[in-house]
């Protein structure tokens, strides 16, 4: 049984989530070996657990890392969050670190994109 306060992320919350397209999102979850967590239909439309996706993340920070040293991407931000109780714009930050090893993970190679955001930019230039 599934614990009822489990948060469950359509694909286009996914695709917001990592600033890509819905289309992207369903792409992702056919190609075995970025091995997304499963998703679950209902009513026809799909989703999946947040705590998966965020486990996943990690995972693939820590793969296109190359490793990072121990703890370095599993903070203890509900601990720290739980004992300090910091105002709304602590707590933001305190999640600023598990946010960039999430686009990290993502990084535009494993998305499939051939060439990074900086060599688009400076092709586009080089056409000026």
């Amino acid at each position: 049984m599934t614990n009822p306060t489990e948060t469950f992320l359509s694909r286009s919350q996914q695709a917001r989530r990592w600033s890509v397209s819905k289309r992207s999102v369903e792409r992702w979850g056919e190609n075995e070996e970025l091995s997304l967590p499963t998703e679950i239909e209902i009513n026809g439309r799909h989703y999946r657990r947040l705590s998966e996706l965020e486990a996943w993340e990690r995972s693939r920070a820590v793969q296109s890392c190359g490793g990072l040293a121990p703890g370095v991407s599993d903070l203890p931000i509900a601990q720290i969050e739980g004992a300090a109780h910091p105002p709304v714009e602590q707590s933001a930050a305190l999640n600023e670190p598990n946010a960039a090893l999430s686009k990290a993970a993502l990084g535009p190679r494993a998305t499939g994109f051939s060439r990074s955001p900086a060599e688009k930019k400076c092709r586009r230039r080089s056409k000026l």
